[in-house]
């Protein structure tokens, strides 16, 4: 896994596939699941989070923010929301759409107060508040505690989760994909041809180039398995990480899976150079791998 530091975000960006090093955990995801939002260590999440807010106003830090929160919950400093317990949003398509907050039993009567008034759905089920916009999504989320806790709160830590699964969302939509795929050129058409200058010549060739960065983007999204993006911060800065594992029998896994073969430049890693001098290194790990890659997805442009 390769980082890269930018204080006092440091951001990184890793591929993992199954027999991939320990150091990069894989993508937390909920079976059938399209999309979902965790934040398994809440009070320890916001007080990172307000140590990064401090350095801008020192007021602003953890202990403030859970009070801005919870002032507006009926809930001072979310005393109700026990240390290292989290919650989760859990999208399983657009109509199911629903949010897990463990919580104490004794305060989850005022919850359910203050949600209900602001017209949403709200249960409290084996220590935990389950949120939802319908019926529907209610019950779905409240016989879904067990596994979710199970799941997506299962290890606890102080960091904001964002996880999909991109091959289950395009099977999903298939058709409507490929009905919104058929109609792109002659919207896009249409809405270049109305710029000053455009010519019939020029829209077709931007709508070509669009429409094959998105085929592009279509095909690796459904080769990919599961995706998560993790914002973590901690003492004060903050670290975003992006983790993707390719789908088994994909050209993509073919990829991720071939054997690195780059020699590393011992004289610039060993620091011969002297520090007043830039440092400029550019590796890749299989030449040929990704050649034979990039030339199957280019064939699907053709």
């Amino acid at each position: 896994m390769k980082w890269t530091k930018l204080v006092p975000v440091v951001t990184a960006l890793s591929v993992v596939v199954v027999a991939a090093p320990a150091a990069v955990e894989k993508p937390m995801v909920m079976e059938g699941a399209a999309l979902t939002i965790t934040v398994s260590d809440l009070h320890g999440f916001i007080d990172e989070v307000g140590a990064v807010a401090a350095q801008v106003s020192p007021m602003m830090n953890g202990a403030m923010i859970k009070n801005m929160i919870g002032m507006q919950l009926s809930d001072p400093n979310l005393a109700g929301i026990p240390v290292g317990k989290g919650l989760a949003l859990v999208a399983l398509d657009p109509t199911n759409i629903f949010a897990v907050v463990e919580m104490e039993a004794a305060a989850s009567s005022n919850y359910l107060g203050v949600v209900q008034a602001m017209g949403m759905q709200a249960r409290y089920v084996d220590g935990a508040l389950v949120l939802g916009q319908t019926p529907a999504s209610l019950a779905k989320g409240s016989a879904l505690v067990g596994s979710i806790k199970s799941t997506l709160l299962a290890q606890r830590a102080p960091a904001l989760k964002i996880a999909s699964q991109p091959a289950l969302m395009i099977d999903r939509n298939r058709e409507a994909i490929d009905g919104f795929m058929a109609m792109l050129p002659a919207l896009m058409g249409q809405s270049m041809m109305q710029q000053p200058g455009a010519t019939l010549e020029s829209t077709q060739n931007t709508a070509k180039i669009l429409e094959g960065e998105l085929i592009l983007l279509l095909s690796l999204a459904e080769q990919c398995d599961a995706a998560e993006v993790v914002l973590a911060p901690k003492s004060g800065s903050i670290e975003i990480s992006k983790t993707f594992v390719p789908k088994a029998g994909t050209d993509l896994a073919t990829l991720i899976g071939a054997p690195k073969r780059f020699k590393e430049n011992k004289a610039l890693h060993a620091g011969m150079f002297n520090g007043g001098t830039m440092l400029f290194d550019f590796q890749m790990a299989n030449p040929e791998a990704l050649g034979t890659f990039t030339a199957i997805e280019a064939e699907k442009l053709v």
